[in-house]
């Protein structure tokens, strides 16, 4: 089995050299979101990562960021506030990163609540960082 993973290792690494990999988030940063510490950064250095940690710590709250990140998608989609959990409006922001085609420079998008007739909780592009 480990030799599985090593070679299928040895392929994914070789299809990043190759570009096989567009297009895909380079990594995500929290300034101030939810219960992580500020300025959480996750690198996506390879195309699979593993989120481990008691519960609490914040893996949900990541996964549901990631979710908001691509076009037409909303972090309220899982994300609303309510009495346990409130969003407070301003606070909580995040971006992330990443590379087009085979552009060298990474371009940064920022997400964040903003409300809208579509709804109190809607998440949307803040702003694209070049």
């Amino acid at each position: 089995m480990e030799q599985n993973f090593e070679k299928l290792i040895k392929i994914i690494s070789k299809d990043i050299l190759d570009n096989k990999f567009m297009n895909y988030i380079k990594y995500i940063q929290f300034p101030k979101y939810k219960n992580l510490t500020e300025n959480s950064k996750i690198e996506f250095e390879f195309p699979l990562t593993m989120l481990v940690g008691k519960n609490g710590t914040g893996k949900s709250s990541v996964l549901q960021a990631i979710y908001g990140c691509p076009q037409n998608k909303s972090t309220g989609d899982y994300w609303f506030s309510t009495d346990v959990d409130p969003i407070e409006d301003g606070r909580n922001k995040y971006f992330y990163g990443y590379q087009k085609d085979c552009e060298t420079r990474i371009k940064e998008v920022i997400k964040k609540r903003q409300p809208s007739v579509k709804s109190p909780d809607y998440w949307e592009t803040d702003a694209l960082r070049r």
